[in-house]
This record gives structure tokens, C-alpha cells and sequence, in this order.
């Protein structure tokens, strides 16, 4: 026997309307005399209390969904990954939840077919559980379309060995039968078999919280049935459960309350009765015997009213089953004939805004084409312009690296001359030897500008590259700019032998030159060190590869991306005027070449330059 009054989260607001007629009108109507008053009272109030929450659930809800649909927007930029779906997942289910079905649908539909491309099958599931509760609130289609999705969600969930997901697919059914069970009285072996299925799974996990709900949801199962005994036995172990958990683990304190009261009533319940039972007994052995007497003088005759009485409630109970399957009937065709005229009048609502949007299309079109042709315009003008001024900077460069050529020499040598008629130690003479270090700095910077200009207007020409014989000449270049009768460093060359190598040698030459030339300015100021620089030169199948490496100061790596610029010095002590490194940059763009950097500060520094053939 069965004690209606539960009433589930799955129910819409028309089946709690339902439900509350039924409730109201079920002691008038009912022909069995356990349905008191009381529980017919208790049932009103449970759905007078769902009816209520309904907003403030709703409202909830759309605030989570909202809050999922900002994160698959971030997630959307990114490469397809399980959180994608799982976030389309979510958010469908809770569509679902806010009786929003087609939205549930849109959502279910785009997560599978990416899940199904993937191979997420434990993502192909979820959708699954989201499209089966789509047709859950169609009466006629929800068995037929609803249990396979449910059923082929649960066989997936259950290969993934999830035990988590598989107590999912098992609530999921259980849930469907359950609402099955209150609406037509029927499927509680079912209900009741994948909740138990659900239990199991969730015995082979930590989760408490779930596992007590379970055990709670199965008590409320055997409650409905009038199974006293089962019922009590999984409201208990729901009350040890939650006894385990801190107040904190709980999510719905409510229901925990709510199981104990009912495992409370059932013990209280059970003693009454068997306090009842044994006064009950004897009353009625005295009933019994005086009723003995008059049963056996009318059972005669209250057999043929029984058996007439049955006829007719046979008969009477077909006609109402008749009556109830036409106006199931009657309702279904007048519901989906309502949905064909809203479908119909939604198709012809979305043609004219399809048509709107073609016609704003070509607008828009026609609009952008415009503003192309208009940038393509400026664009040319704007090129043609920085052409010109390119021209003029390399003429510029060009004048002012030669023109200042003679002004600088004119200065060193006047400081020169100047030091004859002063005394080695006079301020004078330490005036002059600045002077004359300034006009030498000046002049170094004038040939880097001309080196510049020369690389931006020399053309390319294609000689043998004889490495050995370029370092020489670099090497005495070096020595007459220094003033010096050795370099402060020590060279290293190794070049592999039998190295055939056509090039530009000028831009070569220009380019080892300015390498060399700053490793010997940031050369290691260790006394214990020796400073050197190793230079290797490596054929390869078309480039040839070659490493300057030297034992100096180092470059800090958060200069890398910063030490090719025109005019870039490391720290205030640099000794450059920072045009070499620069040089060397415009020296290989121009043969088609790349550099690469590596150091440690205060250890080394390893530039490798590939030089195309």
C-alpha cells in the first residue's frame, strides 16, 4: 500500500497544480480508508510550499546560467577541450531546470556533437541525460524517447567506470520511474531498482553527502509504499550518514531534518502500534466470536452482494478508464495542434528576419567596400610619403656622416697641437685630452652612421668569402683605431677546412667588425681572467653557421629583445655609442641572414649568425 504526498523538483508548475486538486479532492473520492485527513493536509501544505520557492528557484537559476554562459564565452577562444563541453552541459541542464526546453535542446545538441568529435564519450552522456529530459513533459513521447536516451547515457557512464557518473545515469532513471510512480501509481520496482543501483555506486565513493541523499531518497521510496521496515532501515542509515558530516558539508539541512523526523514518527509509530496491537487483540477475539454468529447466518447473502457489488465497480471502473483515455487523447491533439501554429507563425517570423538581415547585409556590404577603397587610398599615399621621406633620411645620414668628417678631424688635430704649449699635468692639457677623446667618439659614431647609409644604398655582390683573411685585415683596423700595439683580447679562429662560401665581403667584413669591435668594448674586467673571443665558421647544407662566444660582461636576458636597436646601451658604463649591434642587424637583413643571442651576465656572451648561401 502506497501513502501519496511527496512532491519532487521534477514536477512543472501544471503537474503541482495537479497534484494540489488531487490531494484536495483524493478523501472525498477515495475508497480506501487509510488516506486521513492528515495526510491529505500535509500533501497541501508540501505543494503550497513548492508553488511558492518556484520563483525564487528561477530566479537562481538564471543568475548560474548567466554566470556558465561567461565562462564558455572565454572558453570559446580557446581550442576545443572537455571543459567546453562540459560548460554547454551544464548550462543546458539548467535551462532544463528553468523550464526552458528548446534553449536546453540548442545547448544538449551542440555539446554532443562536439563531445562525438572529441571522443568525450562521458560528454556525449551528459547530452544525452539533457535530450531525454527534453521530452520528459510530453506524456506520449517520454517513454519512447526519453528511457533509450537515459539507458544509453547510463551504459556510457558505466564503461568510463566512473562511480560518480554511473550513481548519475542510476538517479537520472530513478528519478524518471519515480515521477512515473506518482502520476500513474505504477514503475516503483524500477524507481526502486536504480536508486538501489545508485546506492551501490556511491558506496564505492567518499562522497557522504551524496550517498546520504541517496539512502534518503530510497527511504522515501519504501515510505510511499507503506514498507515501514525498509524505510526505516535507509532513513537510519541516512542519519548515520549525516551525523559523519560537519554542518558545513551539508548543502539542505532541511532534508537531513526532514529524515530524521521520519525516521523519528516510523520508531514512534511501530511502538504505538504494538502497544495497540496487543489490547486490539482482545477486543476484537471478543468481536470475532459475536460476529462469528451473524457473519455465518448472511455470508449467504452478502456473497451474492459481493459479487454483484464487484461487477459493477468492474464496470464502473472501465468507463472511467474509457473516459480518462479519451480526454488524454482529446488534450494531446488540442496541445500539439497548438504547437503547430506557434511553430508555423515562429517559421514565418524568422523568414522576415532572415530577409532583414540579407537586406542589412548588402548595405553593409556596400558600405565596407567603400571604406576599403577609401583606406587602400590613404594607404598608397601614406607609403609613398614615407618612401620619400626614407630617401631624404638616407641623404641626410649620408651628408652628415661625411660633412662632419672634416670638423672632427680639425678638432683632434688643434687639440693635438694645443697639448705641445701646456704642461702633461696642467688642467689644460687634461681639457685637451678630453676634447680629443670626445672628437674620437664623434668620429666613431660619423662612421657607424656612414656604415648605415652605405648598407641601406649598397647593392649585393657575390665573391669567395675568405674568413681568415677579413679577421687579418679586421684585426689591423682595430689596432689603428685603438692606438695600440696588441688587441687587449685574444682571438680564437676556427673555420672548417675546404670552405666554399660565396658572400657579400664588404658586408661581411662590416658586420665581424662591428661584432668584434663590441666584444672588445664589454671585454671582462676580471684580473684572474684572460679576455678572449673564439670565433667558429661551419658549413651547412645552405648556410654557412658561425659563433662569436666571449668570456666578458655579459648582457642581462631582459635586454635581448632590445640590444639590435639603433642606439640601445645596456647600462651607463658601456663604453659604445649603440650603433654596432645595429649595424650588424641592417648588415644581415640586407644578405638575408639571422642572429641569435645567448649570456650570462658577468660570463659569457654566444652569438650564432646564419649566413645564407
Amino acid at each position: 500500500m502506497r501513502r501519496l504526498g511527496r512532491v519532487t523538483i521534477h514536477l512543472t508548475h501544471k503537474k503541482t497544480l495537479i497534484l494540489l486538486i488531487k490531494t484536495i479532492l483524493t478523501p472525498y473520492f477515495a475508497t480506501q480508508g487509510y488516506k486521513s485527513v492528515l495526510t491529505t493536509m500535509k500533501k497541501i501544505f508540501i505543494s503550497l510550499v513548492f508553488l511558492a520557492s518556484i520563483h525564487h528557484t528561477a530566479s537562481a537559476q538564471c543568475v548560474k546560467i548567466d554566470s556558465l554562459e561567461k565562462v564558455l564565452y572565454v572558453l570559446n577562444t580557446k581550442p576545443l577541450d572537455t571543459n567546453r563541453i562540459n560548460t554547454m552541459n551544464a548550462i543546458a541542464l539548467e535551462w532544463l531546470k528553468n523550464r526552458k526546453p528548446y534553449n536546453a535542446l540548442n545547448y544538449a545538441n551542440q555539446a554532443m556533437t562536439q563531445a562525438k568529435i572529441m571522443g568525450y564519450q562521458v560528454g556525449v552522456a551528459d547530452a544525452l541525460v539533457v535530450i531525454g529530459g527534453f521530452f520528459v513533459e510530453e506524456p506520449l513521447k517520454r517513454e519512447k524517447e526519453t528511457i533509450p536516451r537515459y539507458k544509453e547515457a547510463l551504459e556510457i557512464y558505466e564503461k568510463s567506470g566512473n562511480p560518480e557518473k554511473i550513481a548519475y545515469g542510476n538517479k537520472v532513471l530513478g528519478d524518471f520511474y519515480y515521477n512515473l510512480f506518482y502520476e500513474k501509481d505504477e514503475h516503483f520496482d524500477e524507481a526502486l531498482e536504480y536508486y538501489l543501483k545508485q546506492v551501490a555506486a556511491l558506496e564505492k565513493t567518499d562522497n557522504k553527502l551524496a550517498l546520504a541523499k541517496a539512502y534518503a531518497q530510497v527511504g522515501n521510496l519504501y515510505d510511499d509504499m507503506g514498507e515501514d521496515t525498509k524505510s526505516k532501515e535507509y532513513f537510519l542509515k541516512a542519519v548515520e550518514l549525516r551525523k559523519q558530516m560537519s554542518d558545513a558539508e551539508v548543502d539542505d539541512p532541511h532534508l537531513f531534518a526532514k529524515v530524521q523526523r521520519s525516521y523519528e514518527s516510523q520508531i514512534y509509530a511501530e511502538r504505538f502500534l504494538n502497544y495497540g496491537l496487543g489490547g486490539s487483540l482482545l477486543l476484537m477475539l471478543l468481536f470475532a466470536f459475536i460476529m462469528y454468529i451473524n457473519i455465518r447466518q448472511k455470508q449467504k447473502t452478502n456473497m451474492l452482494l459481493l459479487q454483484q457489488n464487484e461487477e459493477i465497480k468492474k464496470q464502473r471502473e472501465n468507463i472511467e478508464a474509457q473516459k480518462k483515455t479519451l480526454e488524454a487523447q482529446k488534450h494531446e491533439i488540442q496541445h500539439q495542434h497548438d504547437q503547430l501554429v506557434e511553430q508555423n507563425q515562429k517559421i514565418v517570423e524568422a523568414q522576415e528576419e532572415i530577409k532583414a538581415a540579407n537586406e542589412k547585409l548588402v548595405k553593409m556590404n556596400f558600405i565596407l567596400e567603400e571604406k576599403v577603397a577609401e583606406r587602400t587610398r590613404d594607404l598608397l599615399k601614406t607609403n609613398t610619403a614615407l618612401t620619400e621621406a626614407n630617401e631624404e633620411l638616407d641623404t641626410l645620414i649620408y651628408r652628415a656622416s661625411h660633412d662632419f668628417k672634416g670638423p672632427v678631424a680639425t678638432l683632434t688635430g688643434l687639440a693635438q697641437v694645443a697639448r705641445f704649449d701646456c704642461e702633461p699635468d696642467s688642467p689644460a692639457a687634461d681639457v685637451l685630452n678630453k676634447i680629443e677623446f670626445t672628437a674620437q667618439k664623434m668620429d666613431l659614431m660619423l662612421e657607424k652612421l656612414h656604415q648605415v647609409s652605405y648598407l641601406i644604398g649598397k647593392p649585393l655582390s657575390v665573391n669567395l668569402i675568405d674568413f681568415r683573411t677579413i679577421l687579418e685585415d679586421i684585426e689591423g683596423v682595430l689596432l689603428k683605431k685603438m692606438k695600440i700595439e696588441q688587441l687587449p683580447v685574444q682571438i680564437d679562429l676556427e673555420i672548417e677546412d675546404a670552405l666554399y662560401f660565396y658572400s657579400d665581403a664588404e658586408l661581411i667584413a662590416i658586420m665581424l667588425e662591428n661584432m668584434l669591435e663590441n666584444a672588445i668594448h664589454y671585454r671582462t674586467q676580471d684580473p684572474q681572467k684572460t679576455p678572449n673571443i673564439w670565433i667558429e665558421v661551419v658549413h651547412r647544407t645552405d648556410f654557412v653557421h658561425l659563433k662569436i662566444r666571449d668570456n666578458g660582461m655579459g648582457i642581462p636576458e631582459k635586454y635581448f629583445p632590445e640590444i639590435f636597436d639603433m642606439f640601445f646601451r645596456g647600462n651607463e658604463l658601456a663604453k659604445g655609442n649603440g650603433l654596432g649591434l645595429y649595424v650588424v642587424r641592417k648588415a644581415l637583413e640586407k644578405m638575408g641572414g639571422s642572429i641569435e643571442v645567448e649570456s650570462e651576465e658577468y660570463k659569457y656572451t654566444l652569438f650564432r649568425l646564419k649566413l645564407p648561401k
